[in-house]
């Protein structure tokens, strides 16, 4: 077996894989791996004719799922994007998703129609702000785990529309709005829940912002316990090379990780 398709899941670092080792089909539906497949660097994705970069790898959406839930379990996603609701539904899951952008929620429910008789559990995802969880409307959610990729403040071009997080122009209330979401999601998990933030940090105008670190201070202030840390490889040590090239005469490494932020209620 080659070495990228060594199963590293069971430890606290998950290392890059250069192949898909589900051959990119999921009970025969097929999801891209944004990370296994790039061909080069800073690829711009393109839904609804808006162009944005963010789209979750399938592979680690199922690690996480298998690992920190069980069928028939309950997933609450604030910030649903494209991948987390139909690989939760392979799974077994039942799965609540909040999409603010409505370019970005017409290709999922485009892709839940598509894929409706291969799925045993059809998702659920509003084309809705996550702020408004604490609606009495959402008060049947009660969630079994939290999973989810927040955006990375502003540094990720998304649709813009009322309410979307990366339109916020100062990092403290893009923080401050995020708690609030935070907070109201996990008021639906239940006790003893798992919450996972997929995280990495960034770097604006020459500044390092440890957003990671702040999902924890902000996690632990809503009254969420740190339980695990885990740390996951996203490119090759080859393209690692490659942007260090770019950048060593400001002495800053080449960035090679994300973050799996893991809390328990």
């Amino acid at each position: 077996m080659k070495k990228e398709n060594l199963d590293t899941t069971f430890s606290s670092l998950w290392l890059f894989r250069a192949n898909n080792f589900h051959g990119n089909k999921f009970n025969n539906i097929i999801l891209e791996d944004p990370i296994g497949n790039i061909t080069r660097m800073n690829t711009i994705r393109v839904v609804g004719g808006v162009k944005y970069f963010s789209k979750f790898n399938p592979i680690l959406a199922d690690n996480i799922i298998s690992y920190w839930s069980e069928k028939g379990s309950t997933i609450l996603d604030p910030f649903s994007g494209r991948t987390r609701a139909i690989v939760s539904a392979i799974k077994e899951r039942n799965y609540y998703g909040f999409e603010i952008a409505k370019e970005v929620y017409n290709v999922v429910l485009k892709a839940i129609g598509e894929n409706k008789d291969k799925l045993n559990i059809i998702p659920t995802v509003y084309n809705e702000d996550s702020y408004n969880l604490d609606s009495p409307k959402y008060d049947e959610i009660k969630a079994d785990l939290i999973f989810s990729c927040p955006p990375y403040f502003n540094i990720e071009s998304y649709p813009s529309c009322e309410g979307q997080l990366s339109d916020i122009k100062k990092y403290p209330e893009f923080l401050s709005r995020l708690k609030d979401i935070l907070l109201k999601a996990c008021n639906h998990l239940k006790d003893n829940g798992y919450a996972i933030m997929v995280a990495g940090d960034f770097r604006i105008n020459g500044k390092l912002y440890c957003f990671h670190n702040d999902l924890i201070n902000i996690m632990n202030e809503i009254g969420m316990r740190t339980h695990d840390v885990i740390v996951n490889q996203t490119v090759t040590y080859n393209r690692a090379a490659h942007r260090f090239g770019a950048c060593r005469k400001t002495k800053i490494t080449a960035k090679v990780h994300e973050y799996i932020l893991v809390f328990k209620k």
